[in-house]
């Protein structure tokens, strides 16, 4: 009986080592996700900084034009908009006509 207490014992401190392992490799696992996440932001930040400037500005008129516009049920407001986007599109015209310069 007492070995099979001693077994009992033995085999529940086990589990819990177990249990315990797994936590912390769960938990190392998603710090280890954190980090390389972060370091992939930091990557992405660095190619960004070292792209010549005809391009960061392109992109930045590309995405100007791209940008989702709201949907709205009001005319007006659909004019407002219509209005907005067509001034982004001449933004964009200029960024790229001045980028032609550089």
């Amino acid at each position: 009986i007492k070995e099979e207490n001693d077994f009992q014992i033995r085999l529940a401190a086990e589990k819990k080592e177990a249990l315990e392992k797994a936590e912390q490799d769960r938990i190392a696992a998603e710090e280890a996700e954190k980090e390389r996440v972060r370091l992939a932001e930091i990557e992405v930040k660095r190619q960004e900084a070292l792209k010549p400037d005809k391009e960061k500005i392109l992109e930045f008129g590309r995405h100007l034009v791209g940008m989702e516009m709201p949907e709205v049920s009001d005319a007006k407001a659909t004019l407002i908009l219509l209005g907005a986007h067509q001034l982004l599109v001449k933004i964009n015209t200029y960024l790229v006509k001045k980028c032609e310069e550089l």
